[in-house]
């Protein structure tokens, strides 16, 4: 290994003796390296290559069946009707901001915090729906390789249709949208917020694979996409069985119910009639809440999931 200091932010870390160029985990920054150390690179155009050591039919068979009610037999009695490579633009930019939140701290009282922000956004750019299927996707930092004219021709490539200038207003507005965020955390009540931009890089624009996946069961069609770079199931459907719909009503009843006999045993101890009503709608209410993910989910054949939730 060798230890090589990013040319664009500064932070050290260690790569393979042998690599030609390498990815800074903290800034984004791609570099070649030579026998002088890191350099900066002229190149602004990257892609992310595809996986091939996994097919993500089977990636996302794998995980479909870890999912509530889904088939046993999912996998054996399904079948591939499509499959299609997407490659996707996605503009890269380093933004760092800064935040004065004046208000009611839930321990201090009132005070003034100082709150900072920088990261890594990426901005979709083919203006098709993959590009809402990606907002706010958590891309890799690593695995970016300097442009390589053959991925358009292995699916559907997309040049990009949002304007630079636009990406980078749409990424100042998500970090931006980060502090208020993060200032609604620290104190209990905002009074006055002052955010600021301190600093916008241009990271290049990346073309992401994006596998999107469609396959037949019991006479259904469903639609999956899968991250053709690290294999994750970004958003997939499935059918559910007549049990675990259910026993997924089951339990929504289950849940109601206890709400409901919450409040009927309060009504039972409490002699005023205004007390006991209220005490029945808050039963009703909480039951309903706690009930009402089970109850939705029971009541439907077709559910979509993702990967990202077992992530965090």
């Amino acid at each position: 290994m060798r230890q090589v200091t990013c040319p664009y932010c500064g932070a050290t870390f260690k790569v393979p003796e042998t690599a030609g160029e390498a990815t800074c985990p903290y800034c984004g920054a791609v570099f070649v390296i030579t026998g002088r150390g890191a350099e900066k690179s002229s190149e602004t155009h990257f892609y992310y290559p595809v996986d091939r050591r996994a097919d993500p039919y089977d990636r996302l068979m794998r995980f479909l069946l870890r999912q509530y009610a889904a088939p046993k037999k999912l996998r054996q009695l399904s079948t591939i009707t499509a499959r299609k490579l997407h490659y996707v633009p996605i503009y890269m930019f380093f933004v760092k901001a800064r935040g004065e939140a004046r208000g009611k701290s839930r321990i201090y009282g009132e005070r003034t915090v100082v709150l900072e922000e920088s990261a890594v956004v990426s901005v979709p750019s083919s203006k098709t729906m993959l590009d809402s299927l990606l907002e706010n996707y958590p891309f890799p930092l690593a695995g970016r390789r300097f442009f390589n004219p053959q991925i358009m021709r292995m699916g559907a490539y997309y040049e990009p249709r949002l304007d630079e200038n636009d990406a980078r207003e749409i990424a100042k507005a998500s970090v931006l949208e980060r502090l208020r965020l993060e200032a609604a955390e620290s104190l209990k009540e905002v009074y006055h917020f002052v955010p600021r931009i301190l600093d916008v890089e241009p990271r290049g624009l990346a073309h992401y694979p994006v596998w999107e996946i469609h396959y037949r069961y019991a006479g259904d069609e469903y639609t999956a996409f899968v991250d053709g770079a690290t294999g994750v199931v970004i958003k997939a459907e499935y059918p559910q069985t007549v049990k675990g719909r259910t026993l997924a009503i089951g339990a929504a009843v289950a849940t109601l119910g206890a709400g409901v006999a919450g409040g009927l045993g309060y009504m039972a101890l409490v002699g005023s009639h205004w007390a006991s009503t209220w005490a029945l709608l808050a039963g009703l209410v909480t039951g309903g809440a706690a009930a009402a993910p089970a109850f939705g989910r029971g009541v439907r054949r077709r559910v979509t999931v993702t990967e990202l939730e077992e992530r965090g």
